[in-house]
């Protein structure tokens, strides 16, 4: 029964990611946060070479941020998930 409700969720996920104005408001967002996070990774990176001793710490925990917010966008097997579910592969 909660592989059902999981593949459901996956499935509602992914129509809602493909239905247009939801899907795009989460890209368009998710675009502007890396866009945030590239400036902070890049000031980290200048710090790093000013000698920051933190500046290492600070990139990583960007990095990490930034991969979430990428793993957001288009692609990244959402629909091919969604597509396994619903087709009772899970």
């Amino acid at each position: 029964m909660r592989l059902i409700a999981l593949a459901a969720g996956i499935v509602a996920f992914a129509a809602w990611i493909a239905s247009g104005d939801s899907g795009t408001a989460l890209f368009l967002w998710a675009t502007e946060r890396q866009r945030d996070f590239q400036n902070a990774m890049a000031g980290a990176l200048q710090a790093i070479r000013a000698g920051d001793g933190w500046a290492l710490t600070t990139l990583c925990a960007l990095s990490a941020g930034y991969g979430f917010v990428h793993a957001l966008g288009p692609g990244h097997g959402k629909l091919l998930l969604g597509g396994t579910a619903a087709s009772g592969l899970v």
